[in-house]
């Protein structure tokens, strides 16, 4: 086409999936949304919609893709500000991602718990961090320089990650 309109394919999602639990939608974009004001009017009744209790949580992630992003414009939803608190937005732009996981980096939150207990071992079997009181979904850790791996113990079983230096 001749310019990016954005609205309809959120509208489309949002409201084809209403009653999932959580929604993620990601849009690949040249980075030129033709209209912005009107995703910004959309985006602010859909967090008076979520804050309310009328629909459920819903997560929307740009990638900008190309040599002409408008990357202002997608600053700008990411970091639209609503009087609800709730955020939908995230943006990425794709050559400085390093890998797709990346796009769930906001949807994480380390507020949720996800296993009762859990406790990080480095490589030497040292116990890095212990969680006595719930596992959150995102913990953030070091390891000594020279560590090979690390495992997390959860449920009575060890999860081995190998790490890469680079």
């Amino acid at each position: 086409g001749l310019g990016t309109v954005l609205t309809p394919a959120i509208k489309y999602f949002v409201e084809r999936f209403v009653d999932a639990k959580r929604g993620m939608y990601i849009f690949i974009t040249d980075g030129k949304l033709d209209d912005l004001e009107e995703v910004k009017k959309y985006t602010d009744q859909l967090c008076q919609n979520i804050k309310s209790g009328k629909r459920n949580l819903v997560k929307c992630v740009l990638i900008g893709v190309g040599e002409e992003i408008d990357q202002t414009q997608l600053e700008e939803l990411d970091d639209l500000a609503t009087d609800t608190g709730v955020d939908i937005w995230d943006h990425k732009i794709a050559s400085e991602m390093s890998g797709l996981v990346e796009i769930f980096a906001e949807v994480v939150d380390e507020n949720k718990i996800v296993a009762p207990t859990g406790t990080l071992y480095d490589s030497s079997g040292k116990i890095v961090k212990r969680y006595t009181d719930g596992l959150p979904a995102k913990v953030t850790f070091s390891l000594p320089g020279d560590s090979e791996w690390f495992e997390l113990e959860v449920y009575g079983q060890r999860i081995r990650q190998t790490l890469t230096w680079v």
